[in-house]
């Protein structure tokens, strides 16, 4: 079975998602981020899970280092959020108008797509299959983040989950990394069973099937944000510390 080819072709299809050419051409690429927050925020405790508490053979130590590498990058998209003054300008003075837009119907697939990858990482203890479940999470946000690149808006320094911070940070990846194809893990070599191959298809289908459902669950939200104190991404970068 080959992975990296099954992974491209699920690339691809991402590639062409509604989301992805909205946020190439439109003037606020990221006025849906708010609704990212359930998934950026879980996906934190999606990782720990993924860890092995002890880890002793090369794969359960590499899915380990993957893991850490981004275990705190929700931190970085919280930063974002407030340079991009959708704090107040989004959700008013109180948390709990936040919580009612996070647990809102809007939201249900974002919080469900969370949900079921997380369930998949309580079914596999394999550490060839977590590592391929790392690597497709890794290769839907390369379609993201390479998207919010391409767009006309974008400011790469103004940002840093969203910018080049983050982007590099996963380009440089010591396991490898999606996001430059001459660095990347070659999953065709994990030497899984025949058993763990056929659970590996079904969770690589499995996560971009939920990532396409999640997609669009955030364009349907890319108003609800907005108001007219946004400041688009090319201005965020020409603003003193201060006046963002």
């Amino acid at each position: 079975m080959d992975f990296n080819k099954m992974l491209f072709a699920e690339k691809s299809k991402l590639n062409e998602h509604v989301l992805i050419h909205w946020i190439r051409s439109s003037k606020t690429p990221l006025s849906f981020a708010p609704a990212m927050s359930f998934f950026v925020l879980g996906f934190k405790d999606l990782l720990l899970n993924l860890e092995y508490p002890q880890a002793t053979t090369t794969l359960e130590k590499a899915v380990n280092h993957h893991c850490k590498e981004d275990l705190e990058h929700w931190q970085l998209f919280l930063d974002d959020l407030e340079t991009m003054n959708v704090g107040q300008s989004a959700w008013g003075t109180k948390t709990t108008t936040a919580l009612r837009q996070i647990w809102s119907n809007d939201n249900w697939r974002v919080r469900q797509a969370t949900y079921k990858m997380m369930s998949l990482t309580f079914q596999q203890n394999s550490p060839g299959v977590r590592l391929l479940m790392i690597e497709c999470l890794e290769l839907a946000f390369a379609v993201f983040i390479e998207a919010v690149r391409a767009s006309d808006s974008h400011s790469p320094e103004a940002l840093k989950y969203f910018g080049d911070h983050h982007f590099f940070e996963e380009a440089s990846h010591q396991q490898g990394s999606w996001i430059d194809e001459t660095h990347q893990l070659d999953l065709n070599e994990l030497q899984l069973t025949d058993e763990e191959s056929k659970n590996a298809a079904m969770i690589l289908l499995e996560v971009f099937e939920w990532f396409h459902l999640m997609f669009t669950s955030w364009y349907k939200q890319r108003a609800i944000f907005t108001s007219p104190s946004q400041v688009p991404l090319k201005e965020l970068a020409e603003l003193s510390p201060k006046a963002i």
